[in-house]
């Protein structure tokens, strides 16, 4: 379902309620990274996530 508008449209409804948003996300995830990137998301910090090992970026949006 990816290029559909469905993550877009999602998060056009949640910025309208929230005024912060964050996530984490797999570096290994470069589209994603990309994505959140075009829709005002910034890096708040790296880590690795306990669970699995895999390297991961705290990304916030602000209204």
């Amino acid at each position: 379902m990816q290029t559909k508008g469905i993550g877009k449209q999602l998060l056009n409804h949640v910025n309208r309620v929230k005024s912060i948003l964050e996530l984490r996300v797999y570096q290994k995830t470069e589209k994603a990274i990309k994505f959140y990137f075009r829709e005002k998301f910034s890096i708040q910090s790296e880590n690795v996530d306990d669970n699995t090992g895999e390297k991961e970026v705290l990304m916030v949006w602000n209204r």
